[in-house]
């Protein structure tokens, strides 16, 4: 059950352009196979035309902070400078917003779509994903699916979150 991904970057693009400034880049991981992660960066890119995409090496045979120095020298130079970045989940914008603290960046929006406790000690924007609304959705599904299989029919249900500014 997947979230309301436009309605999550229509909550995040003004509050970005407020606070920081409009070059937006979404950061996405390299090397996913799930559909969510390209739907939201279809999303991103119907909201941003203009918008930049860049992915993340992800490497789950070795520590995935082992890339964040080079990702961040690579990325966040004044050259490609980003008033905003929006990251794909909450784990990969916990470990940027790290290496962006170490590298002494300060002046970049960072926004993730997933909220964890060291999101909240980092200062780090989020999408926050109703769990508990997805539980009572499925729930409720799978009673209909119980009560009625014969006519039940499988259907994609979309949940919006809410936004949580830390920064």
């Amino acid at each position: 059950m997947p979230f309301e991904v436009v309605s999550c970057y229509s909550t995040i693009k003004p509050i970005a352009l407020t606070k920081r400034g409009g070059r937006i880049v979404y950061i996405s991981r390299e090397n996913t196979n799930p559909s969510s992660f390209h739907e939201r960066e279809q999303a991103f890119l119907s909201l941003s035309p203009l918008g930049l995409i860049w992915n993340f090496p992800w490497d789950h045979q070795s520590l995935t902070h082992n890339h964040t120095d080079k990702f961040i020298f690579d990325n966040f130079m004044p050259k490609y400078k980003t008033d905003t970045v929006i990251c794909s989940d909450g784990e990969l914008g916990i470990y940027l917003k790290s290496a962006m603290l170490a590298a002494g960046i300060h002046d970049v929006l960072l926004v993730s779509l997933d909220d964890f406790e060291e999101s909240a000690a980092l200062a780090i924007t989020v999408y926050r994903q109703p769990y508990d609304l997805y539980a009572e959705t499925i729930y409720g599904s799978l009673i209909g699916q119980n009560l009625d299989s014969e006519n039940w029919a499988a259907a994609m249900h979309r949940v919006k979150g809410c936004l949580i500014i830390r920064d």
